[in-house]
């Protein structure tokens, strides 16, 4: 007797899907990422039959959700779908647990970290989608070496770039934290987030940074511009351009004002538009239309 199934995920998307389909369930799809950009992932021929399956799911779905405009305006040009059944939801962030603080001397002491040199940060798995091994090449180029970088999360990348830190000669400035369960504390002694990735949905990590009121630097990429626009609320480069995100980089680490203008901004545009609250409204919303 469940009236909504509603999936979070590809892989959650392709098992729910199938097991709802022999149900009297309304169904419900939150890809997050589309299947499309994970063709830097795969080989062509499974993900045309990643494709292929979820177009035929789709049949069966009463509504996908997006994370961004962007997504959206793709699935309805590659027709993957009923144009009526896409709706944009943005991603929200709970207030109650992200929200601008001072520094965490503890995890500035736990790591190490000086607390009077600036400190850039990253959050997420450790995957080439991320794009790490950019950041890495464009910190061992900036101009003023007064940097510090935090890299919070695991994946299987991990040890790779722990060898191209010591490559690149920047590896005592680097500290690997690995997976966390206190990223609102982390973010609070980060003074530039970055996230340098190669194709994303709606990251909630760029949503993290600006509840906690911090400046950031993020590739011009899927979703991202719809939550940051460059130069106001922080700053957007191209993917893989190293020379474009070390000169951004190198001009925020020598600039605190600027740094705080950004963040204000940022801040500013988190509680307009991008609130849990806000995202749970929407989705009520649609569950009523659904049923309806």
């Amino acid at each position: 007797h469940i009236d909504i199934v509603h999936m979070n995920g590809s892989r959650a998307g392709l098992i729910g899907r199938i097991a709802s389909i022999f149900t009297n369930s309304k169904i419900v799809f939150t890809p997050h990422s589309l299947i499309f950009d994970y063709k830097q992932s795969y080989n062509a021929v499974r993900t045309n039959f990643y494709i292929w399956i979820d177009r035929l799911l789709n049949l069966f779905t009463d509504s996908i959700i997006t994370v961004c405009d962007e997504q959206s305006e793709r699935l309805k040009n590659k027709n993957q779908i009923n144009q009526k059944k896409i709706i944009t939801i943005h991603n929200g962030i709970d207030q109650n647990i992200f929200y601008p603080s001072k520094k965490d001397k503890f995890i500035l002491k736990e790591f190490h970290l000086n607390e009077n040199r600036p400190i850039i940060g990253f959050i997420g798995r450790l995957v080439h989608q991320k794009g790490l091994k950019y950041l890495f090449e464009a910190c061992r180029i900036i101009d003023n070496k007064n940097w510090q970088l935090l890299i919070v999360g695991d994946g299987p990348d991990k040890h790779q770039l722990i060898t191209l830190s010591k490559q690149q000669k920047i590896e005592k400035k680097i500290v690997f934290c690995g997976q966390r369960n206190d990223v609102a504390n982390i973010l609070s002694i980060i003074d530039i987030f970055v996230l340098p990735s190669l194709f994303e949905g709606f990251p909630l990590s760029v949503l993290e940074a600006m509840a906690l009121e911090k400046p950031i630097i993020a590739t011009n990429i899927n979703g991202i511009p719809e939550a940051i626009d460059h130069n106001k609320n922080g700053i957007l480069v191209n993917p893989k351009d190293v020379d474009q995100l070390s000169l951004e980089l190198d001009k925020l680490l020598s600039n605190p004002l600027e740094r705080k203008r950004l963040a204000n901004n940022a801040y500013e545009t988190f509680i307009k538009k991008f609130t849990l609250k806000e995202m749970i409204n929407k989705t009520e919303e649609l569950y009523h239309s659904i049923l309806s």
